[in-house]
């Protein structure tokens, strides 16, 4: 096969029992296909660029989602989802618990600057992100 070629095989595993019960594995190609190696590096490279996309997404839990429709504010949402208090979250933001219990009820966290947005979602163990609505500008 000329050096500017590769031979990309697709496998699948299959697990047979012997006779003393032990599971022994068994390879089984289903496909070989030659390709340019070009090619190869284009579906590669497609391939990390995809899952960066995925990890630069902000995936919002269905709770979430489903609060925010029946007019739950963003914050007070993710406090419920992640299953903790105004007070353990002051904790771990360094905030008051009356200023978290303010902003909980805050429909929209827009009005706010980025900073305090931050803190916020590492409090939360989120993205900044997911504390935005696609509307909210930050300040």
């Amino acid at each position: 096969m000329p050096k500017h070629f590769a031979e990309v095989a697709r496998s699948k595993n299959t697990k047979t029992a012997d006779k003393a019960g032990q599971g022994m594995h068994k390879m089984t190609t289903i496909a070989t296909v030659i390709i340019p190696l070009q090619e190869l590096d284009a579906m590669r490279d497609r391939i990390i660029q995809l899952e960066k996309r995925l990890e630069d997404e902000v995936y919002q839990p269905l709770e979430v989602t489903m609060a925010r429709v029946k007019g739950v504010g963003c914050l007070a949402a993710w406090i419920a989802y992640k299953n903790i208090n105004n007070v353990e979250l002051a904790s771990r933001t360094g905030f008051t618990k009356q200023y978290i219990g303010t902003l909980s009820k805050m429909e929209s966290l827009n009005d706010l600057k980025y900073s305090t947005i931050i803190t916020l979602a590492r409090g939360l163990g989120i993205k900044p992100a997911a504390l935005l609505d696609d509307s909210d500008e930050v300040k």
